[in-house]
């Protein structure tokens, strides 16, 4: 009788001698398959980690900032609402020309601007030194609101009417890199300058430039909220050419009682948009029409009617030319750069004041129509 041991599936016995089986072909191939398996999905974790890493990369914000010619805007027309006065329709449109801005683009974003000619991409320091994008988004919110004012400010004054003003010091925007870097702070509230009250932003550029250019002046500051922090002196050594304190100011607490109400639509305006506001005011409130022929216009128009210099004149001035606008006013000195981008397709014309501004309004047109 043959005497059979079972030895499971590694082997058997036969009269007491053991014998190995061969592989099992099967089993040696699904082991195979599932460090294959494991190789393969450990390289797809990597791979995906990888992506996902440059993907948080690409779209992180940089600091950089991109912009481009924007769509022209026309500031004589139905976005100009007027309550408690007669309003006129003008026949020929007035126009505020517009640039798009992205601030804090990311790797993609800037990948596409450098390829696109119509992008001009520049660091984010060098448009807001000193501020951060967030608070570079609330002072053109607040610039927006300012060049509303300032316009209706300005027409209203030119036709006539008495405008009342009233304002709490000359609030910090920011220092910037100039003198007062380290010693004027953002959201300060310069109340005072060498003991002379200080009632808004033409009251403190008067005081600093009665001033000897070099010298130290004293400021009172004060914050925004008196409880946080009291009253405080500082001194300031003024530059030698403007900005004289190099730092960025805007009259605290504004307020006009205007004797019309005047609501204006002018989405992503700064500044540089309250010339044209202010000429489209004057349009539409006026009997006659301003403009002779289709007409942009760029300056940051201060109180006093006096035109300021504005960045941005060529993008500015490409966004016109495919649009009926034919003449353009600029500010004193920006005409040649509005020329070399125009290519000669707009009439371009510099103007220093309102006064400049409406008078070339109603020149006769020089070139021919597009």
């Amino acid at each position: 009788m043959t005497d059979t041991n079972e030895m499971g599936a590694d082997g058997e016995s036969r009269d007491g001698v053991i014998i190995a089986r061969e592989p099992d072909r099967t089993t040696t191939h699904y082991l195979a398959r599932d460090q294959f398996d494991k190789a393969g999905k450990s390289a797809h974790r990597i791979a995906k980690d990888i992506l996902m890493s440059l993907l948080r990369c690409g779209f992180g914000k940089l600091d950089y900032a991109a912009s481009r010619p924007g769509t022209p805007e026309r500031t004589n027309g139905p976005e100009i609402t007027v309550r408690r006065s007669v309003r006129y329709w003008p026949s020929v449109a007035l126009f505020r020309p517009t640039v798009w801005m992205k601030d804090g683009c990311n790797l993609w974003q800037l990948a596409y601007f450098r390829v696109s000619r119509r992008w001009t991409i520049r660091r984010s320091e060098a448009l807001h030194p000193g501020v951060d994008s967030t608070q570079y988004e609330q002072w053109g919110i607040d610039e927006m609101r300012a060049a509303i004012e300032t316009a209706k400010f300005v027409a209203l004054s030119y036709l006539g009417y008495n405008v009342k003003q009233y304002g709490e010091g000359a609030l910090v925007v920011s220092a910037g890199r100039g003198p007062a870097r380290g010693i004027l702070h953002r959201r300060d509230v310069i109340v005072e300058v060498g003991g002379e009250k200080v009632n808004s932003t033409e009251d403190l550029m008067r005081l600093l430039h009665s001033a000897t250019k070099g010298a130290e002046v004293e400021l009172t500051v004060e914050p925004v909220n008196p409880r946080e922090t009291p009253l405080k002196k500082v001194v300031v050594r003024l530059a030698t050419e403007p900005p004289l304190l190099g730092a960025t100011v805007r009259t605290h607490n504004l307020f006009y009682n205007f004797p019309v109400d005047i609501e204006i639509s002018a989405e992503g305006a700064g500044s540089s948009g309250s010339l044209a506001m202010a000429l489209g005011i004057i349009d539409v409130l006026g009997e006659k029409d301003l403009c002779a022929v289709p007409t942009a216009a760029t300056g940051v128009l201060r109180k006093d009617g006096v035109i300021g210099e504005v960045a941005g004149i060529s993008q500015k001035a490409r966004s016109l030319r495919r649009s009926e606008v034919r003449r353009f006013l600029v500010p004193r000195g920006a005409g040649e750069e509005a020329r070399a981008a125009t290519a000669g397709d707009l009439e371009v014309i510099e103007v220093a004041n309102l006064k400049e501004a409406l008078d070339a309004l109603a020149l006769p047109q020089l070139l021919g129509p597009k």
